[in-house]
């Protein structure tokens, strides 16, 4: 089970709620921050997390790759990306360091596979046995947890805490004969995100295509 750094805490609930959690709330908070993170992280492909110099494993196509955005680095945008090396994937293939590349401040490294053609095995350019796949080990990530998210994850933590039943996120209110109920998404005593979330958290959705996160 994979266990993700929260990405509000209790204090974030009681704020929107305006007032303090109770006994049993806290109790529940921290489950419930819990599964609210697992979600975000889940549909945004991201931890919201500040990563330095760590290494993620990328496709490359048309001597260009597409990193994680944003990267974070101080002064020269080009000290976000440490180093990046070809990878042989086997058959007597070597791995490549490659040290003629540039990048655009932003989430594009380009390379081109002619130059420094000196440093280069001749296979790279006699086969198409090399996969593609190019270690790059760089810095990116968020200082912190974006205010749309936290609000989200928070807002899906009381809608569950508030239900006046045991069915998550059913709520309900009762105004002299007047009753109503609203359903968010999901059953049982957990959170549930609903469409309206996952339209605010679409723009934080990662869709970079990467193979794998090992660290250095």
């Amino acid at each position: 089970m994979t266990t993700y750094v929260p990405l509000f805490g209790p204090d974030e609930v009681a704020r929107r709620l305006g007032r303090s959690l109770s006994d049993t709330e806290q109790l529940k908070c921290g489950a419930l921050i819990q599964d609210a993170t697992a979600q975000i992280v889940r549909y945004c492909r991201r931890d919201f997390q500040l990563h330095m110099n760590e290494t993620k494993i990328y496709y490359g196509h048309d001597s260009e790759i597409q990193i994680e955005r944003p990267a974070i680095w101080t002064g020269n945008p080009r000290n976000a990306i440490s180093s990046l090396i070809a990878i042989g994937g086997g058959m007597g293939l070597p791995d490549v360091p490659i040290t003629w590349f540039t990048f655009d401040g932003i989430d594009r490294i380009k390379y081109a596979q002619g130059r420094g053609i000196i440093n280069l095995p001749e296979v790279w350019f006699e086969t198409d046995m090399y996969p593609g796949t190019f270690e790059v080990t760089h810095s990116w990530g968020y200082p912190e947890v974006p205010d749309e998210v936290v609000a989200v994850g928070a807002n899906a933590v009381i809608a569950v805490m508030t239900t006046p039943t045991q069915a998550a996120g059913l709520i309900g209110e009762s105004i002299g004969p007047y009753a109503y109920r609203l359903e968010r998404s999901g059953g049982g005593l957990t959170v549930a995100l609903t469409q309206s979330d996952l339209n605010c958290l679409k723009d934080f959705r990662n869709d970079i295509e990467t193979v794998s996160l090992r660290l250095r």
